[in-house]
């Protein structure tokens, strides 16, 4: 404490320490920043680029994990599957940011594996008539069916498909 008064009284000028530390956080955060904005710019280049085909599958995958889940944020399952899918995108820009945009990406949906489980288990609760248990089967069906074209994808890139998409 009462360094921190003797730097507090010298006219507010840092310590060289505290000077070099203070730099190296702002580059740290800086250099985060970049990559994390180079991913994703990367990530939607490669979507833009993308098939139409492939744009609408990806949009309709948005629609039933982000979308109708922040609509219905007072279900427990809504809360789960945005906070999945926001983890999944997440992980998903790190991958781009390691690989570029690559088959690998299909290891962004593998918090997917309990999330279906999870959200399988939950369908004796709520019947298909209902919007929620409707929407439960629909996310749950798409997002396995994204795993199966996901898995395909990786094992196609541990053989060897390396290739930007």
């Amino acid at each position: 404490m009462a360094y921190h008064l003797r730097f507090s009284q010298s006219r507010n000028k840092a310590p060289p320490f505290a000077q070099q530390i203070t730099f190296l956080q702002a580059q740290h955060k800086t250099g985060v920043s970049i990559m994390c904005m180079k991913a994703f710019i990367t990530f939607n280049k490669g979507l833009i680029q993308s098939s139409p085909a492939v744009r609408v599958w990806l949009l309709f995958m948005v629609i039933l994990n982000l979308i109708i889940p922040a609509l219905m944020f007072q279900h427990q399952a809504a809360q789960v599957v945005l906070i999945t899918m926001i983890l999944s995108m997440a992980l998903m820009m790190m991958l781009t940011d390691r690989f570029g945009f690559s088959r690998i990406l299909g290891l962004g949906h593998i918090l997917w594996i309990p999330l279906c489980f999870y959200l399988f288990s939950l369908w004796p609760d709520y019947p298909s008539q209902s919007p929620l248990g409707l929407w439960l089967r629909f996310v749950t069906l798409t997002n396995l069916l994204s795993l199966i074209i996901d898995t395909v994808d990786v094992i196609r890139y541990v053989k060897g498909e390396r290739q930007k998409m």
